[in-house]
Order: structure tokens, then sequence, then C-alpha cells
């Protein structure tokens, strides 16, 4: 019998057909989608395993510290924050959010390890905790490491292009607990804007 046909015979005020699940996107675009990187547990957890498999061993996703599942082509500031078990922040974080900065050939790292070779290390005690295995440091920790990396004239204003693009939340400037006095500077001079958008 033909489709149209079943269609035209079922009950009048019956429910439809349910849609088919949606299909988990390809691997490679669910990495492209986290950064180009998502811990292993995670895939696992996602039932991904026979996929994750066939992908490194076709050489599509390449395994870093036994972690992390990265393609090969995600930008080396991925790599370096995997690599030094940090998150991309200050300058580097700010670009890839959109916000006009000078750009920087090494990455920006927030680590502890403070391996420098091939990245800027920055550490400070987080103004917002970041998510746990996050590589991407949240723009309040970015804009507090890039108040001390930046010169004081384009500290300002990458903190008001933050502000401008909707990424920095201004009636909350007064409230976070900055690391430094760069920073705690830039709150005090944004606080009137941040009264005016209360």
């Amino acid at each position: 019998m033909h489709r149209e046909l079943e269609d035209l015979r079922a009950p009048v005020g019956s429910p439809p057909a349910a849609p088919a699940a949606p299909r988990p996107a390809p691997l490679a675009a669910h990495l492209r989608a986290h950064d180009g990187a998502v811990p292993i547990a995670r895939l696992r957890a996602e039932g991904r395993d026979d996929e994750l498999r066939a992908a490194i061993g076709a050489g599509h996703v390449v395994v870093l510290r036994r972690r992390w599942a990265v393609l090969p082509e995600a930008p080396l500031a991925v790599f370096e924050a995997i690599r030094q078990d940090g998150r991309i922040t200050c300058v580097t974080a700010l670009e890839r959010l959109g916000v006009a900065v000078p750009h920087s050939v090494a990455p920006h790292i927030a680590t502890r390890r403070g391996d420098t070779d091939r990245s800027v290390a920055h550490w400070h005690r987080p103004v917002v905790p970041p998510e746990a295995g996050a590589l991407v440091d949240p723009v309040e920790n970015a804009l507090d490491a890039a108040a001390l990396c930046l010169p004081a004239p384009v500290d300002r204003a990458v903190w008001q292009h933050a502000l401008d693009r909707g990424l920095l939340d201004a009636a909350r400037i007064p409230e976070l607990r900055w690391s430094n006095d760069a920073s705690r500077a830039l709150a005090r001079a944004f606080a009137p804007a941040a009264r005016r958008a209360a």
C-alpha cells in the first residue's frame, strides 16, 4: 500500500506520528562546537566510544593528556590550555568572544604551571569560578587578567568594548571580587555606568 493511502486511512483525530529522535552531530562537528576539544569521559558518557575510536584510528582526532579528544586543526590556544592543564584567558579569550583587543601571537593561558615557552602564563584568583572542564575562562576572569596585561588606556577600552557587546553585566561590576588593583580601579571607573544600568 502506498504511504499516501496509509496516511488517508489514519483515523481522524489520531495524534501524528512522533518525529524521529535527532541524531547526534558527527564527532568532528561536536568537537568544533566545543572549542575543538571535549573531555573523553564526556564523550564516553554520551555513548560515543565507537565513534571516538574510529576518529582516533583515522587520525581525525588526537588524544591529549589521556583525557581530551582534540581536533588536529584546533587553535594553538586549545592545545596549550590542555597541555598546561589551564584555561584560555586574557586577550586570547576576549578575542574569541569578539572583543577588540591587541592581537597576541602567543596564547594567554590561566595556569599554575607557568610554562611560557609557547604561551603567556597568567595566574590569578578567579573572579568567577570557571565551569569544571572549561577550556575558556569566563569573560570576567579574562578581563581581570587583561587589566594586568594591557597598558592603562587599552585595558579601559577593552572593558568598554566587552560592556558594549553585552558580555559583561554592568550592574555586577561593583559586586565582583576583582583580583588585582588594576581591575579594581577599572571597576570603580565603570561604577557610574553600573549605577545607570541598575
